[in-house]
């Protein structure tokens, strides 16, 4: 007994520790119940037709931040206004013509979907409202058309009352808060130099590191979101939201840098000195004592001591790896030093850089599939209310129809189904106890609002957590359709469960769509996203050759686009059978960093000092990546030859002592303009070249020569680096992408080519 009193202080503490943790999540509670309360009492108030819909409104707008209920409200009411005229034009046209009706109607849905999957952030809910909407505007004016237009702006009222109330209370209400963005990329900054860390010096544990990686992907994707929402909110990040997309866009870059590649090419004296010098800027920025502008300055000067490590390479595998760290570290610089000017407001970046646009990946193939979803979905439901003539056909039009299309925005709309299917079932008990227990003894507004809450507080803090998202959506929106809230409350048993009904078969309906007629083709998405960033590869290497009149592209957007690519495949390979996710995205991420092997080459080609012969081999480099995916082995054979065409001028042998961040007595002081004009090289914004040492005494020819090998060493590090990269990610450069075959095997061919899995 004494135990169990002992033990009561130790569970008070902890429930008030849960509490406390808990604090911002459920003031977000409290706050989305006032604005559904405001927004019900102004409904009744003002006598409009579905009161629930104002509230169904706050449920769906509401979110942690006010930028986001600002642009979300905006877009809302944007696709009602789209779906309510086209809800008056349908029915005008087709009143007397169900079949046709439901034809038209099922089209309308799909482009809705279509679109939406396209479109980011609230314009894709805007695109799928206009849809449902349709059919919510309809549904009440299936039996007397004639009512049709007032039904439209009953809607559009319910809707407006609902954002009014929302935007009122979150505004108000505004919560103290610190700057979660900036802090939020902080910290993603030093999670990433601590996950460079585990893979580059700690053994085993490739699948927890790949998950750590997925996971970073998916915090570095979702800032793009914060950034939106935050420059709705804040007119000082609405001025630096490029800047800080850019910035963001470098972290991800980042990611296809950390996996090593080198292995046994490290073991000289210069390599591991390069590798000494990248491993103390990422224990720096892992250390989260240090700020950005210490990190700025220390990163400069590692890159100006891998300069020379890399000057002074003896040997072919030495230049590589040392090449390959510095450009490492000098996209370390430039990733901090924009992170810092994003952060700060200062004008940080380069004025070519503020020009830069990044730009959103259309998934065409996803469209098209989200698009027939839609239209299968409302096809079937209005054949099957067309042929039973069912009472409650609107009713279960009215959850397909919005079901799926909120669903097209999901990335993982065939899992997404059986969360939202749940979270629906779970709400008709619910509603049927509400209805038939809780509102027949309710006199008064107080006791209605009071019961709602009650019903509705579970539901809207469970949306706070992520695993139960989905789920508690589909109760929460599909909760307020199911009862009967009308001033005055009329109550009909045969009506409600007429109507409950259609919310257990419409679930059904959904899943089997989703789930079984049109599932996920997890496999083919994830061979379509590897094969695509192949071909962007080639696309990428073929552009500035001779005879090609491709359009430049920047590097930036270009790595923007394939990390999007990459995100999708992260996704995907979630999902693939034990051992081939990891491989594949694994090989993704090398497939990636060819891609910046590449973006050097062709900063280098257009090197003034570059000899004739070295442009050429070059070009013969550049043109066999620009075909890899028919022979990937054979590609890197090809490259193999343009760097060896490349004579490595002779280094006198160096041990790389003493090599450290502004310890060498040989280095000057470390300049933070020639790290930068470095990383500038690397990502294609400004001359490669590194800094000369003084030429004063020597003779113009010999600065020429030393010039020359300089680009020389450059472009043979670079090409040696290119084919390593392609035979280790050969798996997934092969045209059907083999890798992903449960019974690949990694292990190279011999030396005869044969490419065999």
């Amino acid at each position: 007994m004494s135990g169990i009193v002992a033990s009561r202080p130790a569970l008070v503490r902890a429930a008030w520790d849960g509490l406390r943790a808990e604090q911002a999540n459920l003031l977000f509670v409290a706050r989305t119940l006032l604005a559904a309360s405001i927004a019900l009492f102004v409904a009744f108030f003002l006598q409009l037709q579905s009161p629930l819909s104002a509230v169904t409104t706050v449920l769906i707008v509401v979110a942690p931040t006010n930028g986001a209920v600002l642009s979300k409200s905006f877009w809302r009411l944007v696709g009602t206004l789209i779906g309510a005229a086209a809800a008056v034009a349908l029915m005008a046209v087709f009143a007397q013509s169900p079949l046709l009706y439901t034809l038209v109607l099922s089209c309308c849905i799909a482009v809705a979907c279509f679109v939406s999957t396209l479109l980011r952030f609230f314009k894709a809910y805007s695109a799928v409202l206009a849809g449902y909407t349709i059919i919510i505007v309809s549904a009440g004016a299936f039996n007397a058309p004639d009512d049709i237009f007032i039904d439209a702006l009953s809607r559009v009222s319910a809707v407006s009352t609902g954002l009014a109330s929302a935007a009122l209370v979150f505004l108000v209400t505004v919560l103290p808060r610190s700057s979660a963005l900036a802090d939020g990329i902080d910290r993603i900054l030093r999670d990433l130099a601590a996950l460079f860390l585990r893979m580059r010096y700690a053994a085993g544990g490739d699948a927890s590191e790949s998950r750590a990686r997925a996971a970073l992907l998916a915090r570095i994707a979702a800032l793009d979101e914060a950034i939106e929402y935050g420059a709705a909110e804040s007119s000082a990040l609405r001025r630096r939201r490029h800047a800080m997309r850019l910035a963001a866009s470098r972290l991800l870059g980042l990611l296809s840098a950390v996996e090593p590649i080198h292995g046994d090419a490290a073991a000289s004296a210069v390599g591991m000195a390069a590798r000494r010098i990248a491993h103390r800027c990422m224990a720096l920025v892992a250390d989260r004592s240090v700020g950005l502008g210490s990190l700025a300055s220390e990163t400069a000067a590692a890159g100006h001591a891998l300069n020379a490590l890399a000057d002074r390479a003896p040997s072919a595998s030495a230049l590589l790896v040392s090449m390959h760290e510095r450009r490492l570290v000098s996209d370390l610089h430039r990733t901090v030093a924009a992170l810092g000017a994003a952060g700060d407001g200062r004008s940080g970046l380069e004025a070519t850089e503020r020009r830069v646009r990044l730009r959103p990946l259309p998934e065409w193939h996803a469209a098209g599939r989200n698009a027939a979803r839609g239209f299968l979905v409302t096809l079937i439901a209005g054949l099957f209310w067309y042929v039973s003539q069912w009472p409650s056909g609107p009713s279960l039009l009215a959850y397909l129809i919005p079901a799926a299309c909120l669903l097209a925005t999901n990335p993982s709309a065939s899992r997404a189904s059986v969360q939202f299917a749940i979270g629906t079932l779970m709400a008709v008990p619910m509603a049927l106890f509400c209805q038939s227990i809780l509102l027949p003894q309710i006199d008064g507004f107080p006791l209605l609002a009071f019961s709602l809450c009650l019903c509705l507080a579970p539901a809207i803090w469970l949306q706070t957590q992520a695993r139960t998202r989905l789920a508690a959506t589909g109760y929460a929106i599909f909760f307020c359709a199911m009862i009967n809230v009308h001033n005055p409350i009329g109550f009909n048993d045969i009506t409600l469960l007429n109507g409950l009904f259609s919310f257990i078969l419409g679930p059904v309906l959904l899943v089997l769509v989703f789930r079984v007629l049109l599932p996920a083709d997890v496999s083919g998405d994830a061979r379509r996203f590897g094969g695509s960033l192949t071909r962007a590869v080639e696309r990428f290497a073929r552009r500035d050759l001779p005879g090609r009149g491709t359009p430049a592209m920047r590097f930036e957007v270009w790595q923007d686009l394939q990390m999007q690519k990459m995100l999708r495949l992260e996704q995907r390979a979630a999902q693939l059978p034990a051992g081939v996710g990891p491989r594949t995205t694994r090989a993704a991420y090398l497939v990636l960093t060819l891609g910046r092997t590449v973006a050097a080459l062709r900063v280098l080609r257009r090197h003034p000092d570059l000899p004739a012969d070295a442009r050429e081999a070059l070009d013969r480099g550049l043109a066999a990546i620009g075909r890899l995916s028919r022979s990937p082995l054979a590609s890197a054979g090809a490259v193999s030859a343009a760097a060896n065409a490349l004579a490595m001028p002779a280094v006198p042998e160096d041990d790389g002592a003493g090599v450290e961040i502004g310890s060498d007595p040989l280095l000057p002081e470390a300049d933070s303009g020639a790290a930068s004009a470095e990383a500038n090289a690397a990502h294609g914004t400004s001359n490669p070249g590194r800094s000369a040492p003084p030429i004063a005494s020597l003779s113009s020819s010999a600065a020429a020569e030393d010039a020359a090998n300089r680009i020389r060493r450059e472009a043979h590090g670079l090409l040696d680096e290119a084919a390593l990269l392609i035979r280790h990610a050969h798996g997934l450069l092969r045209r059907g992408c083999p890798i992903m075959q449960p019974d690949w095997r990694s292990e190279l061919p011999d030396a005869t080519g044969a490419e065999s899995c």
